[in-house]
């Protein structure tokens, strides 16, 4: 059976979905405060996540947290100030970072989770560099929308949670290589340039999926190189 291998792939094989990959418009389907750029915060002032609407390569390029002031900044934003032409700005979710893979049920039609690992950040600072993931166990559900479990695709579903809310859908699988981990396992990614120590360099290491580093790179919009992952059994 078909399994698309990254989004690009997803995306050419599911034209009725491929919506999804629009965030802005996933982000107010979801009712999260959100807009394009040029168009200005109004309800509030605080924390939001920055990014581009359109990001097949994910890997989080381009995303950035800012704190915005609608006194201070609505007027400025009018003019792509703060947010970069094709991006947008949502509202800001604190808490756990869940990547979740979804099976469907034949039986129910709803989508299952039977995957789940949980994304830590040094600081908010960097929102593409995850310092460790962690194997947890999934919820049967996460009381996902009713829509979404009219989402077709061959196999798989992958959702990215924080705060318990969607941020990301996918029209394929995304913890794959960590499937056979037990639960409570910590995969550590490893970042080009960056030094480990002994006790890290011991663990098992796995390479990338894509041998070479062409597509992590992203012609020099990722800052952050991942080479790969040690995995602390």
């Amino acid at each position: 059976m078909f399994n698309p291998e990254n989004d690009i792939e997803a995306w050419q094989a599911y034209p009725k979905d491929r919506w999804v990959y629009n965030k802005l418009d996933l982000s107010l389907k979801l009712n999260h405060y959100a807009g394009p750029a040029c168009v200005p915060i109004k309800k509030r002032s605080g924390n939001f996540c920055i990014r581009p609407i359109m990001n097949l390569s994910g890997m989080g390029i381009g995303a950035v947290k800012k704190r915005l002031n609608a006194t201070v900044h609505a007027s400025e934003m009018e003019n792509h100030a703060h947010v970069p032409p094709g991006y947008f700005w949502c509202e800001w979710f604190n808490g756990p970072h869940i990547s979740a893979d979804f099976t469907k049920n034949l039986d129910t039609k709803k989508w299952e989770a039977f995957s789940a690992m949980e994304g830590f950040h040094e600081n908010d600072l960097n929102l593409t560099k995850f310092i460790r993931w962690k194997v947890v166990k999934p919820e049967l559900d996460y009381n996902l929308p009713n829509w979404v479990h009219d989402i077709k695709t061959k196999k798989y579903l992958n959702i990215e949670f924080r705060q318990g809310k969607i941020i990301e859908i996918h029209l394929r699988s995304g913890n794959d290589s960590f499937w056979f981990c037990a639960l409570g396992t910590e995969i550590l990614p490893v970042w080009k340039n960056v030094k480990y120590n002994k006790m890290e360099t011991s663990m098992k290491f796995i390479p990338n999926f894509y041998e070479g580093l062409a597509r992590y790179e992203a012609s020099g919009h990722q800052t952050d190189v991942r080479i790969g992952y040690y995995i602390d059994e």
